[in-house]
């Protein structure tokens, strides 16, 4: 994510107007607010790609709700050493859909939690960063479909998810993202009850 900013030279390849703009803006906004924080940000080891199609786990059905459980993953080409939060981040990224983009991003977040807390401060950047890994996925998708004619519908796709994201409130985002939180909270506490 130090790095996230020098995407700004792939922006003049984009033809969209709207969409460069929309870039460029995260960009800013992101140089703007996490940059003056990196010394306060945790580092470590990461995985780096903690998507569905590196994550291995089993589905159950327990009282009628439906539980994944993480059981492994797989893929470490990505391994770095980097800012934790970019962990998760990434993760919560690359689960978001047209159809519910803060819900099942809030869940990954909510079950990444109660393992590997973030501290209050990574929480408050935390949406610079979930926007950086999508605005960073548009560009580099919108820069392979440019060199190697790739499927244009995942390039669309990714502009839509960043413009959805970005337009909404960073305090709604947050708002949700906690009530996932906590409502997968109060759920393992009755759990543990049982």
């Amino acid at each position: 994510m130090k790095n996230f900013p020098k995407l700004e030279s792939y922006l003049s390849d984009i033809i969209s107007s709207t969409k460069r703009n929309l870039a460029k803006e995260v960009i800013e906004h992101f140089t703007a607010r996490v940059f003056p924080q990196f010394s306060k940000l945790r580092t470590g080891i990461v995985h780096n790609d903690m998507s569905g199609s590196n994550i291995l786990g089993t589905e159950a059905d327990e009282k009628n709700l439906k539980h994944f459980h993480i059981t492994g993953l797989i893929d470490f080409g990505d391994l770095t050493h980097t800012f934790l939060i970019c962990e998760i981040a990434i993760s919560m990224a690359s689960f978001m859909n047209e159809e519910d983009l803060l819900g099942r991003s809030g869940c990954v977040l909510a079950g990444y939690q109660s393992r590997f807390p973030l501290s209050t401060h990574e929480i408050e950047l935390l949406y610079y960063f979930v926007s950086a890994c999508l605005c960073a996925t548009a560009i580099i998708s919108n820069d392979q479909c440019r060199l190697f004619s790739t499927n244009e519908t995942i390039a669309t796709t990714n502009w839509k998810l960043l413009k959805t994201f970005w337009q909404e409130p960073k305090s709604q985002v947050d708002q949700v993202w906690a009530d996932v939180a906590r409502k997968f909270s109060q759920h393992h506490q009755s759990e543990k009850l049982m």
